[in-house]
């Protein structure tokens, strides 16, 4: 939407040179610097979708797509693979609306949980779908599920009534959702122990192969020191043992980060839509993240009040972002460049 704008204004910007209201010199920087303005938010939709599936919040841009790399799956199981795989993923992003929908923190809260889950199977399907039979009792069963108690607890919820029945009935369906996470991660378990026995298997084999080269674990102390600890009783102590034994621990996990702060997140998206509506004309919303470039190049073309103009547009799409979508574009990128430059503070990161 907002390439849009800024088209339609360097559009209307040319016609006004044609019709004389206002000198082609004079338009000529500030068009250039609208043609270049939306070459580079083309340029950061792609990054966007890229900074997505890295932090691993799945939107339905960048949403991972299935890659067939075994030939020996025909035509016929991929296109039924395909179907399993296209319901799973109907069904993550119906769960997903539901949680825009929730204002139960405790139960956003739990589907936040059920998201990551289910986001890191559907990565791990779509790179290895010969595993998707594997996971039919999470697609037909639990998530499927997890889908109808959502609409079911929101029906209950809309009769606005508090009997004992229906407030019954609500407890009974929360706490059958509190439960899904850990019947997701077992599903996911389950779906990987293949993996983990043909990983254990090789494993071995190499560890063999070593010790009849004459390479003990002693040879291999400083690795050792280097692994994290698995952190269980009477944890294995070869190299092997380790790894695999934290393979069984952390499962799947992908690139996936720790939860972050939403209320922060939030905060500072009403700082930077406040500045980029407000002071937009100068930059102080491209300087706030960091991109002091951008911020000057604001500031030499203010007296054209086309920055201004982006800077309101800017301001208001961040304005109606989703949280997780700006927490991926804008927020992790600013966290990342106040820890590339400790003590700058936010919105003093690297110069772009």
């Amino acid at each position: 939407m907002g390439k849009i704008l800024l088209g339609a204004l360097a559009l209307v910007s040319a016609v006004a040179g044609i019709m004389g209201e206002v000198s082609t010199a004079t338009l000529t920087v500030p068009l250039i610097a609208s043609g270049a303005y939306l070459i580079k938010l083309g340029n950061d939709e792609r990054e966007k979708a890229k900074e997505a599936a890295y932090y691993g919040l799945i939107t339905e841009n960048n949403a991972p797509k299935l890659s067939f790399h075994d030939n020996n799956i025909d035509a016929e199981r991929q296109r039924y693979l395909a179907e399993r795989y296209e319901k799973a993923r109907s069904d993550f992003f119906a769960l997903k609306e539901g949680k825009a929908k929730t204002r139960d923190k405790a139960l956003h809260a739990q589907l936040d949980k059920m998201e990551a889950i289910a986001g890191r199977l559907l990565s791990y399907l779509a790179e290895h779908p010969e595993k998707i039979s594997a996971a039919s009792k999470f697609i037909d069963y639990y998530q499927d599920k997890a889908v109808l108690l959502l609409n079911r607890y929101f029906d209950l919820t809309l009769t606005g009534l508090s009997t004992p029945e229906v407030n019954t009935r609500k407890e009974t369906v929360l706490r059958a959702i509190f439960l899904m996470d850990e019947a997701y991660e077992a599903e996911f378990h389950k779906v990987l122990s293949a993996d983990f026995l043909d990983l254990d298997a090789e494993l071995e084999v190499i560890e063999g192969n070593m010790e009849s080269g004459g390479i003990t674990d002693e040879d291999f102390s400083k690795i050792n020191d280097t692994l994290p600890s698995a952190d269980i009783p009477g944890a294995p102590r070869t190299t092997s043992e380790r790894i695999a034994a934290m393979r069984r621990l952390e499962g799947y996990r992908g690139n996936f980060p720790a939860p972050y702060d939403k209320k922060d997140v939030i905060i500072t998206k009403i700082i930077q839509s406040s500045l980029a509506v407000f002071l937009g004309s100068f930059g102080a919303h491209k300087f706030y993240l960091g991109k002091n470039v951008q911020g000057i190049i604001y500031c030499i073309f203010f007296w054209t009040t086309i920055p201004g103009i982006i800077g309101m547009i800017e301001g208001l799409r961040y304005l109606v972002m989703r949280v997780d979508d700006y927490y991926v574009e804008y927020y992790s990128k600013m966290r990342r460049n106040d820890e590339d430059c400790p003590g700058a503070g936010r919105g003093r990161g690297k110069w772009r």
